[in-house]
């Protein structure tokens, strides 16, 4: 009997040592910790540990009779002692197990993460980027374009082995709104995975090497399982994206792809990209090349792309024969239902006005658009100029105009663009060097590589006053764009430079691009006479060091050469 109760007196006096070196060295590492979460559950077993020393100090009960009694119910209650604390040490185990597993997860990741970072993801070109809002890409109208988008929705969703569907229509006739507008569709529907918007305004979004990389990039983030096998393609080969655009998307697109099909689908739905105004790209024969990849290495891939165009040559030329089954024409659709969607385009642009057009001026203003969404955009900019501070003199003005009737294609927005610059650049009101000063900047807007700032065009045509060119766009609103704080300077349409440059089209306003291109090389040759130091002006340390490896290249530039150069 004595040696049964100095041996529990023994157990419990060597758990109460453990439970207090437990506690010593969980108070040691508390106070070095800064993760709440870390914090939380060191406090959870210090609370534990002690009501168990607790527990195990208190003595036995008075009333308890008999040495053996006694020392059968201290056995029990260390026992029940014991075995709270191995259940309490298996959930811990268990718990920090769990979360071991899941920082590995998500270390991998990151690791992951680092690998598809380093390709060029080209927001600016991405749907709802904040790029997009500023160059005025919007959806439909609620209720316009219905049997259109309903096509496209109906391809996206079939099971039909076509892998390409090619959105064609000339310019004006509303590609990128009906794009946008699918790309919202489908984003609803959890099925955009990924978006591409040409435009000739911005570099990254007319290099159409940029294309894929930025595709593949989106598809990582809209299924990790392609982004595990993307990350595995780009670790071992950190430059694939300089390649040539077969060898991208070979590794970029297809190969993981593949490889991911092999386990099982990438997502549990469709997987559908739009690439909108591939015309817009620089690289005529690039275009030619990622229509070429699209048409015949995506027909055994689980992705569909919807691509959007005018009828350019290089991109008819691939897109007009039996590898491409599924399209729409848009200016070939029919114009009854075209001009139906351009009714209530305009009867709900025009709202603001007081009073709100009649029917009779809508009727009008619909039949001079035909079958061209541009048009309508650009009545409703013309007539909306300052708020609709003077929208039924500008309505008026818009009726009014005589027309010429011929049966070019162009007619309609081509009368448009004479009419304001009518009332802009032939204002008899102003003076001959105001003329003087708009033509100036339109035609640069229209010539530059690069879109150009207020201040940027001011100091390019050697304008010292910058309230000059500001006073010379202001007139041309109706069909140039002035965007952000920088004040960039852009043109609403790529129509509209293509009307300039036509002699026939643009009459007495045609520019001649040949002679303002000699024009502005002239003012950048002054430019660069007035440049310090007019040698090595980014201050580099070496003449043998390629601009690729020079720290920093791109800010040393954007500091030493003026944007307008």
């Amino acid at each position: 009997m004595y040696k049964l109760d100095e041996t529990v007196k023994q157990e419990y006096q060597a758990l109460q040592q453990r439970l207090q070196k437990i506690l010593q060295v969980l108070e040691n590492h508390s106070a070095g910790a800064t993760s709440s979460a870390v914090m939380s559950k060191v406090e959870d077993m210090r609370e534990f540990i002690e009501e168990e020393l607790k527990s195990l100090g208190n003595k036995p009960r008075k009333q308890m009779h008999g040495r053996l009694l006694l020392a059968k119910g201290e056995e029990e209650r260390f026992l029940s002692c014991c075995r709270r604390i191995q259940e309490y040490m298996e959930q811990l185990s268990l718990d920090t197990t769990l979360s071991i597993w899941k920082l590995e997860e998500q270390q991998s990741k990151e690791h992951m993460s680092s690998w598809v970072r380093r390709l060029p993801s080209s927001p600016s070109a991405w749907y709802k980027s904040s790029a997009g809002a500023e160059l005025k890409r919007r959806e439909c109208t609620p209720g316009t374009r219905v049997d259109v988008l309903a096509h496209l929705l109906g391809w996206a969703i079939d099971n039909s082995t076509d892998t390409v569907y090619w959105l064609n229509g000339m310019a004006g006739t509303g590609k990128t709104t009906i794009a946008c507008s699918m790309c919202k569709e489908l984003t609803d529907n959890g099925e955009l995975a990924a978006s591409f918007f040409c435009s000739r305004q911005r570099q990254e979004c007319r290099d159409v090497n940029l294309i894929i990389p930025s595709v593949a990039y989106q598809l990582a983030r809209f299924s990790p399982s392609f982004q595990a096998a993307l990350s595995a393609v780009i670790e071992k080969d950190e430059d694939v994206h300089h390649k040539v655009l077969d060898e991208q998307f070979e590794a970029l697109i297809r190969k993981p792809l593949l490889a991911v099909l092999a386990v099982g689908p990438p997502v549990p739905g469709r997987m559908v990209v739009v690439i909108d105004a591939l015309d817009e790209c620089e690289n005529r024969d690039s275009t030619r090349a990622i229509l070429n990849l699209l048409l015949d290495k995506a027909v055994d891939l689980p992705i569909k792309f919807i691509v959007s165009s005018r009828p350019e040559p290089q991109i008819r030329e691939e897109m007009t024969n039996e590898r491409v089954k599924s399209r729409l024409v848009l200016h070939e659709l029919d114009t009854g239902n075209v001009q139906t969607d351009i009714k209530a385009y305009l009867q709900a642009e025009l709202k603001p006005m007081k009073p709100p057009p009649e029917e009779a001026q809508i009727a009008a203003l619909v039949d001079r658009a035909g079958v061209l969404f541009i048009y309508a955009a650009t009545v409703v900019r013309y007539i909306g100029y300052g708020n609709f501070r003077n929208a039924a003199v500008r309505l008026r003005t818009l009726l009014n105009g005589s027309r010429t009737e011929n049966t070019k294609k162009n007619e309609e927005i081509d009368h448009l663009y004479m009419m304001v610059l009518d009332a802009a650049i032939g204002d008899q009101g102003l003076e001959a060097a105001e003329q003087d000063d708009m033509r100036q900047v339109l035609y640069t807007v229209i010539c530059a590589r690069e879109p150009l700032t207020v201040k940027g065009l001011s100091e390019l045509l050697q304008i010292k006053d910058v309230e000059r060119v500001r006073a010379a766009l202001q007139p041309l609103w109706s069909v140039l764009h002035v965007v952000g704080v920088n004040e960039l300077v852009t043109t609403l349409h790529a129509s509209f430079p293509d009307f300039m440059v036509d002699s026939v089209r643009s009459k007495t306003y045609h520019c001649d691009s040949d002679v303002h291109n000699q024009t502005l090389a002239n003012h950048c040759f002054e430019l660069i006479k007035r440049a310090q130091p007019r040698f090595n002006i980014c201050g580099l340390e070496s003449s043998y060091l390629p601009d690729g490896n020079v720290p920093n290249i791109e800010d040393r530039v954007a500091k030493a050469i003026p944007q307008e150069l």
